[in-house]
């Protein structure tokens, strides 16, 4: 079934009707976005409902690259109906962690991306945007993005660079590890050597609810990479990129007519 549905997927991916691994199509679009030059960064409203990063976060605190609610993108407090998200200054910095850890990631080969986060990092380091004469408007889970206004990438979301999206599934192989620590091995689904082996799904399966459509919560079809606690197993041996595709497919088989049919 998994290996069905990731071959769906990437079929969809390729006509277009799904976002990438680890991008979901969110309900509330992209409601700002900074644009960048190297020496000064300004504020400009827009209304964009279009795929991101997705990391299934609840109540924890870690942050999307390069794209994420302004409570993270830039540590607004302001909440809808009054009220100071009191933990905007952590997320901001996690946030801010985030992209240097992409500049320091051995992938980034790209010489104008490169440039373009170091005028991002620097406008977030000199708090630019917080003497932008909009930034009131603005509220803690309001979208934000970020945009270079010269440059090769001029006009671009620097979220869906495809570098960027290579180094989001990185860190959303990390964060799905079993446990605290990463098991690598090969993906049942997709075959490939010595990739992090997931513990769970981040994206939930659409049904009469939204569940996972596996976890660690469950004990059927787990691989036994080390032991039997909780912690070191792996269901199936699936990489993160196989996992999510194969929930994206599924959704979109659920929320389609052609696809589906309500029985009781």
């Amino acid at each position: 079934m998994f290996s069905e549905l990731v071959r769906l997927g990437k079929e969809l991916e390729r006509q277009g009707k799904l976002p990438p691994a680890g991008f979901y199509e969110y309900g509330e679009p992209i409601k700002w976005y900074v644009a960048l030059w190297p020496d000064r960064a300004r504020l400009v409203g827009t209304e964009q409902a279009i795929p991101r990063p997705y990391g299934g976060r609840t109540s924890d605190m870690k942050a999307h690259l390069l794209s994420d609610e302004a409570g993270y993108a830039l540590g607004i407090q302001r909440m809808r109906g009054g009220g100071a998200d009191n933990r905007a200054a952590d997320k901001h910095e996690r946030f801010k962690n985030l992209i240097n850890d992409f500049l320091a990631w051995d992938g980034l080969t790209d010489t104008s991306l490169r440039e373009a986060l170091g005028w991002l990092k620097d406008s977030l380091d000199r708090q630019d945007i917080l003497a932008d004469p909009r930034v009131g408007e603005i509220l803690s889970k309001d979208w934000v993005s970020y945009k270079p206004e010269i440059g090769p990438l001029a006009g671009q979301h620097l979220f869906e660079h495809e570098l960027a999206k290579a180094y989001w599934v990185e860190v959303m192989q990390a964060r799905c590890a079993p446990g605290d620590r990463m098991i690598t091995g090969q993906c049942a689904t997709c075959g490939a050597s010595d990739l992090p082996l997931i513990g769970k799904i981040p994206l939930g399966v659409k049904l009469a609810g939204v569940t996972p459509l596996h976890s660690l919560n469950a004990d059927a079809f787990t691989s036994y990479q080390s032991g039997s606690d909780n912690f070191k197993r792996a269901h199936l041996g699936l990489c993160f990129s196989c996992g999510d595709t194969a929930s994206r497919a599924f959704n979109y088989l659920s929320q389609s007519d052609q696809h589906r049919k309500t029985l009781a």
